[in-house]
């Protein structure tokens, strides 16, 4: 990088080279202040950190159509990843949690010898959102799971708060439209 510099300094002008340093400078400062990482973590050890986040993921999305109250089984989820079926994947802000995937890996009922990631949740922070950083979770978790031997990876996303654009951007396609219809709470 410093021999870039120092031919950048001889082609141009003081102003110019000047000012293309001040931006890599704050380019530098901006990834150091931002340090974005993407982990497997356990859920277990997450779930107190966990709570704020799944709680603003479940209040931004969820709608009229199926509002109920938000009472998640975090016994369950936990059962899950004792039997080594569920996985959590996040993105921090050097140490702030601000976002997740987190996902079931089971066989395919009608193919077994096909072991499938069903995408459970899904969240990035709002102030997040207009970067990479969806896509690099969605980037990281694809190389997780293909880790763990996951074949196929269904995601899903709320009518009123679609993924679609990022999913196809990532490289999913249209698979299937599910409906609902509250018969009994």
């Amino acid at each position: 990088m410093v021999g870039l510099l120092i031919l950048l300094q001889k082609l141009l002008n003081f102003k110019e080279f000047s000012l293309i340093l001040l931006l890599y400078i704050i380019g530098v400062l901006r990834n150091y202040r931002n340090m974005i990482t993407y982990q497997v973590e356990s859920f277990r050890e997450c779930l107190e950190e966990l709570k704020e986040i799944l709680t603003n993921h479940y209040n931004e999305v969820e709608d009229g159509i199926n509002k109920v109250e938000f009472n998640p089984d975090y016994e369950t989820y936990m059962k899950y990843e004792e039997l080594g079926i569920l996985t959590l994947i996040t993105v921090r802000d050097d140490k702030t949690l601000i976002g997740y995937y987190l996902s079931l890996e089971i066989p395919m009922l009608n193919s077994k010898h096909i072991l499938h990631s069903l995408e459970i949740g899904f969240f990035i922070v709002p102030s997040y959102r207009k970067s990479s950083i969806g896509l690099n979770l969605l980037k990281f978790t694809e190389s997780v799971l293909k880790e763990l031997g996951v074949q196929k990876m269904f995601a899903s996303s709320k009518a009123s708060h679609p993924c679609d654009k990022l999913y196809i951007r990532f490289g999913m396609e249209l698979y299937n439209l599910q409906y609902i219809k509250t018969i009994g709470i």
